[in-house]
C-alpha cells in the first residue's frame, strides 16, 4: 500500500458481529503489525468494526432462506423450523461482556423481521406466516463451558419434539467453509436423521451473492460519507479487559465531524 501511494485506509472487518475473539483479535494484530513495520504514520485509519443489522446484509441472508425454502415442498414450508447456527464462544468470553452474543441475536431478529415481511406479502409460495425459529451455537472446542444451546443438542431436542422439517441458517458465517460444508451439511445431517428429522436442509453461505456484494459496497460508501472513525461501541471494552491494544486505532483519519482521537498503539 505504501509503494502504491496509499494514504487513507479503512480497516473493514469481514465478521458481521463483533467479538474480541474475531474482529478484536484481528484489529489488535493489525496494529501490532503496523507498529512492527514502523509504519505508524504512513496511513490514516478508520474502522468498520461491525455491521450485524445492516439492511443489505439482512436482505442477503433472507434471500438465502428463501432459496433454502425451495428445497421443501410448498405444503411443507409452514412446518419448517429455521435453526440459526452461529459459531459459539467460551462462556468466560461472554461473562466479560463480549458483544458477540447480543449482536448475533440482533442479526437473527432483523432477519426474522425481514422474513416476516416477505411471507406476509405472499412472495414465498406456501407461506403466509413466518416460521418458528431458534438460535443455537456450534463448533465448540475443548472442555470449558461455551455458549449454549449447542446446535447438536438443539437438533436432538427438535427431533424429540417431533420436528421433521428443519432449515439450518449459518448466521455468523458469510462464506462456505469446513464448518458449513462439513459440520452442518454432513455431521449435523447425520445427527438429524438419527433423531427422526427426515427433511433436514441448510442454506448456502452468502459467497458470491450480488445482494451481499452490494451490501459490502454500501457499508464502505456509508462509512466514507459519514463522520465516524468507528462505531459507537468500538471503544466499549469488555469488563476487566487488560489488553493494551484493544479498541485502539493507529493514526486516526481526520473525518468531518469525527470526535478527536489521538490514540495510538503505544497506549
Amino acid at each position: 500500500m505504501k509503494a502504491d501511494g496509499v494514504k487513507r485506509v479503512v480497516a473493514f472487518s469481514q465478521f458481521p458481529q463483533w467479538s474480541c475473539t474475531t474482529t478484536g483479535s484481528s484489529m489488535n494484530e493489525l496494529w501490532r503489525t503496523v507498529k512492527a513495520l514502523d509504519m505508524g504514520d504512513d496511513f490514516e485509519w478508520s474502522i468498520i468494526d461491525r455491521w450485524a443489522d445492516h439492511p443489505g446484509f439482512i436482505d442477503s441472508v433472507s434471500e438465502r432462506i428463501a432459496e433454502g425454502m425451495e428445497q421443501f415442498a410448498p405444503e411443507e414450508r409452514s412446518k419448517v423450523t429455521i435453526l440459526f447456527s452461529a459459531h459459539s464462544v467460551p462462556m468466560k468470553v461472554v461473562q466479560k461482556g463480549d458483544h458477540y452474543v447480543p449482536e448475533v441475536a440482533a442479526t437473527v431478529k432483523a432477519v426474522m423481521n425481514n422474513w416476516r415481511a416477505r411471507t406476509r406479502s405472499g412472495t414465498v409460495h406456501g407461506l403466509e406466516q413466518p416460521n418458528k425459529y431458534i438460535l443455537a451455537w456450534q463448533s465448540k472446542v475443548g472442555f470449558l463451558p461455551w455458549m449454549a444451546p449447542s446446535t447438536s443438542a438443539t437438533i436432538e431436542a427438535l427431533g424429540k419434539k417431533g420436528a421433521r422439517h428443519v432449515l439450518v441458517v449459518p448466521v455468523a458465517f458469510t462464506s462456505d467453509h469446513v464448518e458449513t460444508l462439513y459440520e452442518v451439511a454432513m455431521e449435523y445431517k447425520e445427527e438429524a436423521e438419527e433423531h427422526g428429522i427426515t427433511n433436514f436442509k441448510w442454506t448456502t453461505g452468502l459467497n458470491d451473492s450480488a445482494t451481499f456484494a452490494n451490501a459490502l459496497a454500501d457499508i464502505v460508501a456509508e462509512h466514507l460519507d459519514g463522520d465516524e472513525l468507528y462505531s459507537s461501541q468500538y471503544k466499549m471494552k469488555c469488563l476487566g479487559c487488560t489488553k493494551p491494544l484493544c479498541r485502539q486505532i493507529m493514526n486516526p483519519a481526520q473525518m468531518d465531524g469525527a470526535a478527536p482521537d489521538a490514540v495510538c498503539a503505544e497506549q
